[in-house]
């Protein structure tokens, strides 16, 4: 590979991933700026500012998944794809009105809800906001589709970036008001942009059929990815009620850590996604079983090489921030813990293309039941040290991706025995390292012991570490790895 053709010529991988992670830094900086210089009283109404819009932003029916993953596998018929975006923004518009009758009832008829957070005064932009989300969400999807990424990376850098500005003029009281003014606007210009460089021209038609159609494949979408988050979510809700504010900081610190090691290869799968789905919806089950396994295999081995890796230096980054070294097993434990989920990579999107997002919605709702049960029983039941309550979310998960690979083996027609699930879920080579880290972290050993499971994956991996140059390669400097 040619490295000064990446700075001359950059494909839009290259681009979008190193925005997002300028973004990311921007982004922490300003949490860094924000808690200093909006003080913990205007830090509160900012946060419940972003917790309602967020809960609303999840409560969103699934109409921009559903869109996506539809007009992935008809990309090649554009009027089709005209067609189901139109009907989209139709519903999107729907749900928007009903958004804004919500907060109607709230502001006029006085029922204070967010009253101590003087969310009233600021309720109009939240809804304002809420509403352009939406339709920048339905965008997204339709750019992600055809492969555009510079209205993207646009969109989740406006506001990081003019929020930078912001906290360098104004601060308390007044930073508030114009932090909640400016989110609204950067979401406007991010729509603007979305509308005026749009791949597809609108006939603002509507489809009835079409629209119900959308809905019934989103419905389970958003059941599926609500249920998703909610794993973890409701974790968190269990360490937080049952531990003091010290132990679920410790907690917060390790778990929000853990969670930027895979922000990279999340950046890559969220511009190859509709790819994937387009080619598994078309391809025989020889060659989905084929492809699934050629992307599964190298993004789970860079996944669990990252975590090895960042488990073994965790413990430098601590000698920074001495006041949170007993968030060393919790990080360990959150770490391996996320990464589970990137085991069933494919087979989620072979479901999807083949539209059984019913079958993983009842999946993630199972798996989602079960985390609540074990969380309840290890935190209230018998009181478990902080540290170790994340583990129920590594069981839940990993019954999530046995389902998951288990139905999409199923349907490509391959053997679901036990054994062969286990093989395909977690080869051996994986499964070693892992439970040695995890054995480890258990016992509470040494940081210097870590090098044994690091060691052991490079071993029983190494042919694979080798392979994915090859793969680097085409990633860095094929320009239409992204099309469809």
């Amino acid at each position: 590979m040619n490295i000064k053709s990446l700075f001359i010529k950059p494909n839009r991988v290259i681009y979008f991933v190193v925005s997002r992670y300028l973004t990311y830094g921007i982004q922490f900086l300003n949490s860094l700026l924000f808690a200093i210089y909006l003080g913990s009283y205007f830090l509160g109404v900012w946060g419940f500012f972003n917790l309602v819009i967020q809960y609303f932003l999840k409560i969103d029916f699934g109409i921009a998944n559903s869109f996506q993953a539809i007009a992935s596998v008809k990309k090649s018929d554009e009027k089709y794809v005209v067609s189901i975006f139109d009907s989209s923004l139709v519903l999107v518009g729907l749900l928007s009105t009903f958004v804004a009758l919500i907060f109607f009832i709230n502001y006029f008829f006085g029922l204070n809800i967010g009253a101590k957070y003087h969310f009233g005064e600021i309720s109009i932009l939240a809804c304002l906001s809420i509403i352009t989300n939406y339709f920048i969400n339905l965008y997204s999807g339709l750019f992600r589709v055809f492969g555009t990424v510079f209205e993207i990376a646009f969109s989740q850098s406006c506001f990081p970036v003019l929020g930078l500005v912001l906290i360098l003029v104004y601060h308390g009281a007044n930073l508030i008001i114009w932090l909640t003014s400016v989110y609204f606007l950067a979401s406007l210009i991010s729509l603007v942009v979305f509308i005026i460089r749009s791949p597809i021209r609108l006939k603002f038609s509507f489809d009835l059929k079409l629209a119900k159609a959308i809905q019934r494949k989103g419905f389970y979408l958003f059941l599926y990815n609500a249920a998703f988050y909610l794993i973890v979510i409701s974790t968190r809700t269990f360490i937080s009620a049952n531990y003091n504010v010290r132990e679920f900081g410790y907690f917060t610190f390790a778990f929000s850590l853990s969670n930027v090691v895979l922000l990279l290869l999340q950046s890559f799968s969220f511009l190859i996604y509709p790819k994937l789905l387009n080619r598994l919806a078309h391809s025989s089950n020889e060659n989905a079983g084929n492809l699934i396994e050629r992307v599964k295999s190298e993004y789970v081995l860079v996944s669990h090489f990252l975590v090895h890796t960042v488990i073994l230096v965790f413990p430098l980054f601590l000698i920074f921030f001495p006041d949170y070294s007993k968030s060393l097993a919790t990080f360990g434990l959150c770490s391996l813990s996320i990464v589970l989920y990137t085991n069933c990579f494919g087979f989620q999107g072979l479901l999807v293309a083949k539209n059984r997002e019913k079958k993983i919605a009842s999946f993630s709702i199972c798996a989602l039941l079960l985390n609540i049960i074990l969380s309840y029983f290890l935190t209230a039941v018998i009181d478990i040290n902080f540290a170790f309550a994340i583990i129920s979310t590594a069981i839940s998960y990993l019954v999530l991706i046995f389902l998951i690979t288990r139905d999409g083996r199923k349907l490509l027609g391959l053997s679901v025995s036990i054994t062969d699930l286990i093989k395909s879920t977690f080869p051996i080579r994986l499964l070693i390292p892992y439970i040695i880290s995890f054995v480890f972290i258990m016992s509470g050993a040494n940081s210097y012991y870590f090098l044994i499971p690091f060691v052991s994956f490079i071993i029983l991996n190494f042919r694979g570490l080798l392979n994915l140059k090859k793969s680097f390669n085409e990633i860095m400097t094929n320009k239409k790895i992204i099309n469809i």
